[in-house]
């Protein structure tokens, strides 16, 4: 009696250790398969982004291309140029195009064969040198020819679609510069998808950002797109902004997926960290 009674207890110990070792399997295989699954969802998130940006570049890249043809454009880039209706005309041009489907916030600036700003779309301020700033414009400068780079200004992080601008002689006058903003992309990412973003621009540009909205920046990192939530700005404070552009892969924060993708330019420098965050329960 007593050898059964002590058989049966084991029968149970055995029978309970196996139960949590299935519940330890069952958890981690369900922890694996759910980390798989973000990491797949992450995936295609960036791919997501990746494709609007391309979008938006080949797009405006076109629109380069037809203003550098353009004799409004080509006139306000003469030395001796009588420049105030002919800003008038070029403005109007822009702001129609802004008005059209798959453009919006797009800012056109003209620059001559010195590098200095003769237009911008967005602000009367020209005739400043932007050489120190920005080192692409003087290779292009150098070496005509069409390029697109993701560069900070002293206004903001963009992508800038870069043409050459000739006379009728064929000799060059400057550049036309078509600049992409970021918040039509998060915004549309936001609709498409349902996830949000931050935009940081990098910490090492806020002194060169002398013309950015001062109130945008957060802990030197400068918040670029104009739909970010006020939510999730207070999220990053809370948990400092170096846990969110540190990040190498995810992290689950106050019922989100939050998501990190480096932004770099040509030379592989990172200029900005784009921030997604994805309802948990997604």
């Amino acid at each position: 009696m007593k050898r059964s009674y002590k058989l049966y207890v084991t029968l149970l110990l055995v029978l309970g250790l196996m139960i949590v070792v299935a519940q330890a399997i069952y958890n981690y295989a369900e922890q694996k398969l759910y980390h798989e699954a973000i990491l797949d969802h992450q995936q295609q998130t960036h791919k997501t982004i990746q494709a609007l940006i391309q979008e938006q570049k080949y797009a405006s890249m076109t629109l380069a291309l037809s203003l550098a043809e353009n004799p409004i454009v080509q006139h306000l880039l003469q030395p001796s140029s009588e420049s105030h209706r002919y800003r008038k005309k070029l403005s109007n041009l822009i702001t129609n195009i802004n008005q059209q489907k798959g453009f919006k916030n797009l800012w056109v600036q003209l620059i001559d064969i010195e590098g200095n700003s003769r237009y911008r779309s967005w602000t009367k301020k020209s005739g400043d040198s932007l050489l120190a700033v920005r080192h692409e414009i003087s290779e292009t400068l150098n070496r005509p020819e069409p390029r697109q780079v993701m560069s900070v200004g002293k206004f903001t992080l963009s992508f800038k679609s870069m043409m050459p601008v000739f006379d009728d002689e064929q000799q060059l006058v400057g550049l036309v510069e078509v600049i992409t903003q970021f918040t039509p992309l998060t915004e549309k990412l936001s609709q498409n998808t349902g996830i949000d973003s931050v935009l940081l621009t990098d910490k090492r540009y806020q002194k060169q950002l002398i013309k950015a909205d001062a109130s945008q920046f957060l802990d030197g990192f400068y918040v670029t797109n104009n739909d970010a939530d006020t939510a999730l700005l207070t999220l990053i404070r809370k948990h400092g902004v170096d846990r969110f552009v540190e990040m190498e892969s995810y992290s689950l924060l106050d019922g989100y997926v939050v998501t990190r993708l480096p932004l770099k330019n040509t030379e592989g420098v990172i200029q900005a960290h784009w921030i997604g965050f994805i309802p948990q329960e997604y």
